[in-house]
């Protein structure tokens, strides 16, 4: 049975460690070609297209069906390329911090993908701002926010 064990893991360790080489040599031949995103100084980077709206979501997945609680999820919407249905629609899911409309712009790599493919940018801010919940503990209770859903 420790063999039985041992090899599974010899196995594991040695697929890991391919795919990461194998990862490793695709990142490097592709950081060359970031110098083809030019910056223009006379392009202010806002986007021709934005909406900015909320959705409702869940505020804990985790949470039992009858006890979940909602909030207003804000997300930006631009459609300078999009070609319509059939089309792609490409997805920017900001970090920890505030996103403006800023993250669909000339200055980020997804408007030159999104330009290419005739694509529609949707940008979601991250779920757990203070500023699009105010007061977690005091609205939510104690605690608002796990590390689970994370």
């Amino acid at each position: 049975m420790a063999r039985a064990c041992l090899s599974v893991l010899a196995l594991s360790t040695l697929c890991a460690l391919t795919s990461v080489h194998a990862t490793r040599h695709h990142l490097e031949s592709f950081r060359g070609h970031a110098h083809h995103i030019q910056y223009d100084p006379d392009n202010n980077g806002i986007p021709a297209v934005t909406e900015h709206n909320y959705t409702e979501a869940v505020l804990d997945h985790f949470a039992p069906v009858a006890a979940r609680k909602h909030w207003n999820q804000r997300y930006f919407v631009n459609d300078e390329f999009w070609a319509g249905e059939g089309y792609p629609v490409f997805l920017y899911i900001g970090g920890e911090g505030p996103l403006s409309a800023s993250a669909l712009s000339s200055r980020n790599y997804i408007h030159t993908l999104a330009k290419s493919h005739r694509a529609l940018m949707v940008a979601v801010e991250h779920r757990f701002l203070r500023q699009v919940i105010p007061d977690a503990r005091h609205e939510y209770g104690e605690p608002a926010v796990s590390l689970e859903p994370a």
